[in-house]
């Protein structure tokens, strides 16, 4: 996951491809937003869900409603990964990062609370937002919800088939701490 699970969301931006009247277009990600109160989650750490390369970071600014963002490359799974509405950026083009390398702090630029959002492109979605002169319209505008499908991907499933798995710890302490976690984690999602 690039950030820690949430502990509230929003209802807007929760679902792939959610339709947005208002704009006209399908939401192309998912928005994740922490913490009790609006801006509560401003300055948390954003990080790699997977090792790969940047290949582009944002001018700083709110860049057509996307504020400062990210792109990520990850060549083992032959996807884009996009964080928007970063408050600080933490990395550079052509920087190789490592799964769990921080990428940026969660902000509110271009928005009007702070949120990560959050998407996964295939190749033909790289291309169609890499003419970096059209922050892709803020929304892909003026496409079917099919054509978006077939440039994005399910973010929340993306996650859960296609990140790294974790090296696993060498020692009995290294185990047992990791067991902990995932029991805890496991309580807090309620399963």
């Amino acid at each position: 996951m690039p950030l820690a699970p949430p502990t509230r969301t929003d209802q807007t931006g929760l679902v792939f491809l959610q339709y947005y009247a208002g704009h006209k277009v399908y939401h192309p990600g998912i928005d994740f937003n922490w913490g009790p109160l609006r801006n509560s989650d401003l300055g948390q750490s954003v990080v790699a869900p997977a090792s790969g390369s940047i290949v582009y970071v944002s001018p700083r600014g709110t860049n057509g409603g996307l504020g400062n963002y990210v792109v990520l490359y990850h060549p083992a799974f032959r996807a884009w990964t996009r964080y928007l509405h970063l408050e600080e950026v933490a990395v550079r083009a052509g920087q190789q990062v490592k799964q769990g390398q921080m990428l940026g702090l969660l902000g509110d630029e271009g928005t009007t609370s702070a949120h990560l959002h959050f998407e996964v492109l295939n190749e033909k979605g790289f291309n169609w937002i890499r003419d970096w002169t059209r922050p892709y319209g803020r929304y892909p505008d003026g496409l079917t919800k099919a054509a978006v499908a077939s440039m994005w991907l399910d973010p929340v499933r993306w996650l859960r088939e296609n990140t790294e798995r974790s090296p696993e710890p060498t020692s009995a302490a290294g185990r047992a701490a990791l067991d902990r976690a995932a029991k805890r984690r496991a309580k807090r999602i309620g399963r």
